[in-house]
């Protein structure tokens, strides 16, 4: 409900059914005998709305996977390299912390635009569709 009301706040629904009225004019225009078949293409269009949500959800998903991947192979040079007796002294305490920042600052970032997507009006109606 609460996604609601802030969809409501943000007037993102106005931009959804923008979208989603080039769809809705044909059930309009529709004569009774082929509002079966324009029926279904409006809801292929909601499908596929909810489709293109889905992947900018796997997209986001994917991006961080890298990063991640990208930060847990520098800590493990960072660990390698402590482990060598005369690269020890350059690594210090310095580079455990900083890679611990960039892993914290990707992974609030991560979660921030994940709930930004879940929040969108495509979000809430997959989440709907999923339940």
């Amino acid at each position: 409900m609460a996604a609601l009301v802030e969809l409501r706040r943000t007037n993102e629904n106005e931009a959804f059914r923008r979208r989603l009225s080039k769809f809705t004019d044909e059930l309009n225009q529709a004569a009774l005998g082929d509002l079966d078949q324009v029926a279904a293409q409006v809801g292929r269009g909601i499908a596929s709305l909810l489709a293109e949500h889905a992947k900018h959800v796997g997209g986001l998903e994917e991006e961080f996977k890298g990063r991640f991947g990208l930060t847990a192979g520098i800590g493990l040079l960072t660990w390698a390299a402590a482990l060598v007796p005369w690269l020890a002294p350059f690594v210090g305490l310095q580079a455990p912390a900083t890679l611990a920042a960039l892993y914290g600052r990707d992974k609030i970032e991560s979660l921030r635009r994940s709930r930004e997507a879940a929040r969108s009006l495509a979000g809430v109606l997959a989440e709907a569709d999923e339940g």
